[in-house]
Formats: C-alpha cells, structure tokens, sequence
C-alpha cells in the first residue's frame, strides 16, 4: 500500500515524523479495515473490478466457523461455555483485542476511511462502510495469516504483513518437514524442506510455531488431533506441544486455605512460581512443569500456627500429620525456612508422598472436570463441536497419564 508522511492512519516507521494528534492503525488494525471495506463493497458491488488486489483478497477463507471468536459474536454459548478453562481464557484475550480494534475502526471518520480505501483500490471506486462482522472476517484473515516481515516499523508488532501464497501454508510440527522463509532487501522466498524435495501434488507447510492445541484452536481455528485415538497408556502421538494449565485449580485450591494458603500464594510470587502451573504427556514419562512442583510442594505443607507445635514430639506431630491429610506440618518460620530450602534445589524427601497424594486428586479433579464439560457437547456433531471434544479428551487424556505416572512413582 502506498503511504505519505502526512497521513496520520499509516503505523508509524523508523525516520517518519510523528504527526502531531493523531493515533495511528496499528498494522493489524490497517490490515483489517482493508479487508473489511473490500468485503462490505464486493458484496454491493459484486460485479465490479474494486482493486488489482482482488485476486489475492478473493482468495481469502469466505468464513471462520471454528474460530471461538466467531461463536462469540454469533452468540454460541453452548461451545464456548464447553471451552477448558486455559483455552476460555485465551479467547477472552482475542475476544479484547478484537473489541478494541473494532472500536478503533468503526470510529474512523468518512475521510480516513476513504483514504485507507484508495491506497488499494481503482480510481472513482467508493468503499461501502463495513459492519462488524465484515471487520471480523477481515480481521481473523490478518491474525491467521500475518507473518513477520522487517518493515521498519517503530513498534515491533506492527512488522507484519500479508503474504498471497505464503499465506496458503500450512502448520507442521514435524521438524524437517517444513519449508523455511528466507528474507532478504527485495522480499522473501520459500525454501524446500531440507530432507527432501517438494513435487506436484505435495502440501507446503510451515510451522506456526511451537504451540499447545489450545493456542491453534483459538487463534487459528484448528487443533493437532492423534492420529490414534487417545489411550492413556499407548505412546503419544498427538501435539507434541501439548499440555493440561492447571491454574484455575491450584489458585482454587490455596484460596480455600483461606490465610494460609494467601501466605503461601505470596511466597510464589516472591519467588517467581505464580502461575503457569501444567502437566505434560511428552517427553515421556507423562510429567508435571516445575512451576507446578514449586506449587504442589506449597499444597503439601500444613502450618500449625501455634507456639506449642514448636514442643510436639515426633509422634503428635505424626499423628497431627495425619490429620491434616498427609501433609508435613510446620510452624511459619518452619515452613519458610524449609520453602527457602526448595527454592535452592535442596527438597525433602518427606514431601514426596504428600506431593504425589495431592497431584493424584488434582489429576482426579481435571479428569473429572473434562468429562463433565464433554457432557455439555453430546448432542452437538458439528465441526466447531468436535474440536472443542478433542480439545477435552486430549487434557483428560494427559490428566491420566501424569496421575499414571504418579502411582508408578516416576521421578520428579
């Protein structure tokens, strides 16, 4: 698209002059508005020649079903409200982002508009103004097709671009099997596959990047599904990316220690453990992240907030052990003492039964979980309903294998 310094809507590049007032599109926003005019007026004008550009444009997906976002604004609770927490709370982040950019683009005045529009199209040709579902399509286009590309934008997420052919590529996780993009001063160019060479007829794939389903389904509209069918005890051959966020649960789960479990929530934080707790079926064997250990060790301490704790022979405190659930009991300059102990890598292996008890029922709880949510998809068969299901088997599926893992007492 061509660009002066003087138009206030063009992102901002290395060497231009700020224009005084004036709050630039951000590249996905300009890419976006783009789209969504072309769209509106093609469907007024459906006949006409808009812009050189409308091979390209035309080639774009005509719809994104799949998308969470899509279900948002189409009002589709029963999906989204069968979303696992992490990937409910991904949409929420592209559902804000998506809001905000609407607003951005609904509120350009006629004449932004109009020139954003003639950066692109015929001479004479008038842009019909989009709705928010026209903003939408071009939107999702720009988020699932973008790649990077140096251009001298000031703010690094504005280095984007969209790239006809390139954009057709699909996502590979399997190393050796994707086409490399090599940039250079004139452009890019795609690479074949260093093992082998790419003849008529084969899919060209890229890798988007090392990402968990969760992630592809909400961003692009696709999951990486087995090729076999969940098992729990065969090999996994799903993503290989692949991981359960346990985070709404183990935030549940100190909540309900009321003080103490505050207590210990801020010795994370201090630490740097606060959050991104995940379980994980590769490499085998199915294991936990350690920022979930750090947590999980937290959950196996009791703290027995009283002088005389300090005076209990080693049977009371066994027996108080006990009571507590098989946690190790401490005073809190006890607990803090031995917290600082873990945090340097020294841990105690005490701590080992109780830690193992307490992720068996956190791996009983997301298996449980799941399936209730799977409940709610039973009478759904449609293709946005069986990918949201295999999203749900894979993380109860991941749940069973950590919590086999667990009662073989793989190491930690």
């Amino acid at each position: 698209m061509t660009r002066g310094r003087s138009v206030p809507w063009a992102p901002l590049r290395h060497g231009d002059e700020p224009c005084a007032g004036a709050r630039p599109l951000s590249t996905h926003q300009l890419l976006a508005c783009v789209l969504a005019q072309w769209r509106a007026t093609r469907a007024a004008k459906p006949d006409t020649e808009l812009s050189d550009r409308d091979p390209f444009f035309a080639s774009m997906p005509t719809e994104f079903p799949t998308v969470p976002l899509t279900w948002a604004l189409d009002g589709d609770e029963q999906l989204l409200s069968a979303l696992p927490p992490h990937a409910a709370k991904l949409h929420d982040k592209v559902q804000t982002r998506f809001e905000a950019d609407w607003q951005r683009i609904d509120t350009l005045d006629e004449a932004t508009r109009a020139s954003i529009w003639a950066s692109v199209s015929r001479p004479g040709m008038f842009a019909v103004r989009p709705s928010k579902m026209d903003v939408l399509w071009g939107w999702l286009c720009v988020n699932s097709r973008c790649v990077f590309m140096d251009l001298r934008c000031v703010r690094h997420e504005d280095n984007f671009t969209l790239a006809p052919l390139l954009d057709m590529a699909n996502h590979t996780f399997v190393a050796g099997e994707e086409c490399k993009v090599r940039y250079s001063a004139e452009g890019m160019e795609l690479c074949a596959p260093a093992q082998h060479a790419l003849r008529a007829g084969d899919e060209v794939c890229i890798t988007y990047g090392p990402h968990a389903n969760p992630t592809l389904l909400v961003e692009y509209g696709f999951l990486l599904a087995p090729k076999n069918a969940l098992q729990g005890g065969s090999a996994w051959d799903g993503n290989p990316h692949a991981e359960l966020a346990v985070d709404d649960a183990i935030d549940e789960r100190f909540r309900a220690e009321g003080n103490e479990g505050a207590w210990k929530m801020q010795r994370l934080e201090e630490e740097g453990y606060s959050g991104d707790y995940s379980m994980h079926p590769e490499p085998p064997p199915a294991h936990v992240s350690h920022r979930l250990l750090m947590a999980l060790w937290l959950l196996s301490v009791a703290i027995e907030d009283k002088q005389a704790t300090q005076r209990l022979s080693l049977r009371a405190r066994a027996a108080l052990q006990v009571r507590q659930g098989l946690r190790c009991v401490y005073t809190p300059k006890e607990a803090a003492r031995q917290w600082k102990q873990v945090t340097y890598g020294m841990p105690d292996s005490r701590h080992d039964r109780p830690m193992r008890d307490a992720l068996y029922r956190l791996c009983t709880d997301m298996v449980e979980q799941r399936s209730a949510l799977l409940g709610r998809l039973q009478d759904r068969h449609d293709e946005p309903a069986v990918l949201v299901r295999l999203l749900l088997e894979e993380e109860r599926d991941i749940a069973y294998r950590v919590q086999a893992s667990t009662e073989r007492g793989e190491a930690w």
